[in-house]
């Protein structure tokens, strides 16, 4: 529980005695942050102060004042802490990422109820009933046979990135929160986001600068059906375009029975993925999210997903849309983009 005002008033008389010097590290100094450079500090605060220190400091990290040093939250660090299997992008991918995200066309490009009414699924399954009746070589090298009546940017071959969740887990507002320009604290509205749950019932396309495309998929869960999880299963299982799957995790609510599910399902029949742990300025307790994390058994899986944490909105608790960058750049290495 964060330290108030009202409960700093009951520590004991040690304690208060070094409010000064809280005062310091949360509006001055970044040495003393760090722990590391501050010989006052180190010498005059016991353990159990410093642990006040650290509660007093994940209420007042959010500031970020002119002239003043920004202080991030304490949860951007998870980040780092559960992706050490994996190497940090490096300044300049970060940039290049950035700038292709920031000045990317996104469109619109197809929703289906069903799997074979993808636009490219009509064309395969036409191209193999074709190929069945004699029509077409079994060996032919082409694709596609003749005039497919679609338009080929539809049909282009394009990677594909899948976000999975449950229903209201953030799905359309993440997808939302990548193509909008991080200077910009109001998101485009590319995907439709509602606060019912169980709102997007149909596979969602989005064509990101004509080099890969975002599929936002049906929530499962409650507000959901079985047609929608048979669609998104079948998906899953068929697509060939489709590279990586993207599961949602609310980081105000933790993983559900459901969320264990996918993750096992997803694992067992060998599709790459990576967690994405959504709302996390909601966030209350950390501890609690680390030991959520820990009693799932996901660093126990033989191949380690990236965990990867976010906020969508900005406020004076969240200052930036932390995690996005990252996030950005791993879509971007799991398609073949990032150099």
């Amino acid at each position: 529980m964060l330290i108030t005002g009202r409960n700093l008033l009951q520590c004991t008389s040690t304690k208060l005695s070094y409010l000064p010097n809280i005062r310091d590290i949360v509006l001055n100094s970044k040495q003393n942050i760090a722990g590391a450079k501050s010989d006052t500090i180190d010498n005059a605060i016991t353990p159990k102060t410093s642990d006040v220190v650290d509660k007093i400091i994940s209420k007042k990290d959010l500031i970020s004042k002119k002239g003043r040093n920004e202080i991030k939250p304490l949860w951007v660090n998870f980040n780092s802490k559960y992706n050490t299997k994996y190497d940090s992008p490096k300044r300049a991918q970060l940039q290049k990422t950035n700038e292709f995200f920031n000045k990317a066309k996104v469109e619109f490009e197809w929703g289906v109820g069903s799997f074979r009414s993808i636009p490219s699924e009509i064309v395969k399954a036409n191209f193999k009933e074709k190929e069945m009746d004699g029509c077409i070589p079994s060996n032919s090298a082409k694709r596609f046979p003749g005039k497919t009546k679609i338009p080929f940017k539809l049909i282009n071959g394009l990677p594909e990135i899948a976000f999975l969740g449950s229903s209201n887990a953030g799905k359309s507002t993440l997808l939302n929160n990548l193509t909008t320009q991080l200077g910009r604290q109001k998101l485009n509205q590319e995907a439709r986001m509602s606060s019912k749950p169980g709102f997007t019932k149909t596979l969602n396309c989005f064509n990101i600068g004509n080099k890969f495309r975002l599929v936002d998929t049906p929530g499962y869960g409650f507000g959901s059906r079985i047609n929608q999880g048979g669609l998104t299963m079948e998906y899953i299982e068929n697509r060939e375009e489709l590279v990586r799957c993207y599961v949602l995790i609310p980081g105000d609510q933790g993983f559900t029975n459901l969320d264990i599910q996918i993750l096992h399902y997803l694992r067992d029949i060998g599709k790459p993925f990576e967690i994405i742990f959504t709302k996390m300025d909601k966030v209350r307790d950390l501890v609690t999210l680390e030991k959520e994390i820990e009693r799932s058994g996901i660093m126990d899986f033989p191949s380690l997903p990236r965990l990867l944490f976010t906020n969508s909105s900005i406020s004076k608790n969240c200052t930036k849309r932390y995690g996005i960058s990252g996030l950005r750049c791993t879509i971007l290495q799991c398609c073949n983009l990032l150099d």
